[in-house]
């Protein structure tokens, strides 16, 4: 009886495992749903009158550009889940985040622009935490007028890895935004 059970228990288990049931994720759509402004403000408390817009000396517009060439997708582990992102789409994701967020600061984005910075994504992580799951995000910006490249990273928790990823990637924007080099040259007349 009880190696039945068990026989059983374990049929289950492997199959689960062996399955999408949950234990696998694509994140470039879910943490898409998850990165907003509106959800953001939701987690973190935000009001929209506590963003500070940019002082710029005429209408402030900034070109985003992809530059992540990186086609093929990257599967990110813990010890049991895992998930899957293409890197230059991710990327696009992000930018469109980067975008909202500019736009609430009176920033708007022009492929025309003289002001252009690059973005592209560094490394991603999942980690299995006590009682959430962890991530953690790297965001690569370069911007070539001023010869200025940094790395901003971002890590947060949640119970769903989507809603983790989303958190690190805001936090790693926030970073960019509040980094004195890149305020000043969005707001500089080119």
């Amino acid at each position: 009886m009880y190696k039945r059970l068990f026989f059983l228990c374990f049929i289950f288990l492997l199959t689960f495992s062996v399955s999408s049931c949950g234990l696998h994720f694509h994140d470039d759509p879910q943490v898409s749903e998850a990165l907003t402004p509106e959800n953001m403000d939701n987690s973190f408390g935000y009001q929209p009158n506590t963003i500070k817009p940019y002082k710029c000396q005429q209408a402030c517009e900034v070109a985003l550009v992809n530059t992540e060439n990186r086609q093929e997708k990257y599967i990110i582990w813990d010890a049991i889940h895992s998930a899957s992102y293409t890197p230059s789409k991710f990327t696009e994701t992000v930018i469109r985040y980067i975008g909202d967020e500019l736009a609430r600061r009176n920033v708007r984005l022009s492929s025309e622009s003289p002001t252009k910075i690059m973005v592209s994504l560094g490394e991603a992580k999942l980690e299995e935490r006590a009682f959430s799951r962890g991530s953690y995000f790297e965001l690569k910006i370069d911007i070539p007028a001023l010869h200025y490249q940094k790395i901003y990273r971002g890590s947060d928790a949640s119970i769903y890895w989507h809603t983790a990823l989303a958190y690190a990637v805001h936090h790693s924007v926030l970073e960019f935004l509040k980094d004195p080099v890149v305020v000043k040259y969005i707001e500089s007349k080119p």
